[in-house]
């Protein structure tokens, strides 16, 4: 599904779609945006996502971190996979009723034609990518490190009330 981007003046940001490197460049172009705006009013973004490229939502997560106003985040629909460390970066982080939040172990992409040397070097990166969202949802939630490994392990869909309790989301709207 390619991705769907649209920021307004009422400060509201929707993301609809695949994580990738453009939509999380259009993201925080439009949060720079509203900066230059004002530095203390708050921004929401509306997320949508099945996930998509790891690398682009970590980078997404820490360049958030840096914005001085408050970031709500949305989720709406479903938040999956590498749309949640984007979802996590907000100070404020609600869930609407019907919509769920899935949390898994990232997935590699890994070929027959693959030397050794690359599926080691492959391997290595996607434990890396696995320990970062492990200890971002650990950190953000205040659930223990082997707690979210173990929901990581298997994959778990957290519908709105569970991602409240786990403390994904901070409030369901």
């Amino acid at each position: 599904m390619p991705a769907k981007f649209r920021f307004n003046r009422n400060r509201l940001i929707r993301c609809v779609g695949q994580i990738d490197e453009e939509l999380t460049q259009e993201l925080l172009r439009g949060l720079g945006e509203f900066e230059s705006e004002s530095k203390s009013q708050a921004v929401q973004i509306v997320l949508n996502t099945p996930g998509g490229e790891t690398d682009s939502a970590l980078g997404a997560y820490d360049a958030i971190k840096f914005f001085t106003f408050p970031i709500i985040t949305i989720a709406e629909g479903r938040v999956a996979s590498s749309g949640l460390p984007i979802f996590l970066a907000g100070s404020k982080r609600y869930i609407t009723q019907n919509s769920s939040i899935m949390i898994h172990k990232p997935e590699g992409r890994f070929n027959n034609s693959m030397t050794h040397e690359k599926l080691t070097f492959m391997a290595l990166d996607l434990r890396r990518v696995e320990e970062n969202f492990v200890r971002i949802i650990a950190e953000r939630t205040g659930q223990n490190i082997v707690k979210v490994q173990e929901d990581l392990n298997k994959g778990t869909i957290f519908n709105a009330l569970e991602s409240l309790t786990y403390g994904l989301a901070h409030k369901i709207i």
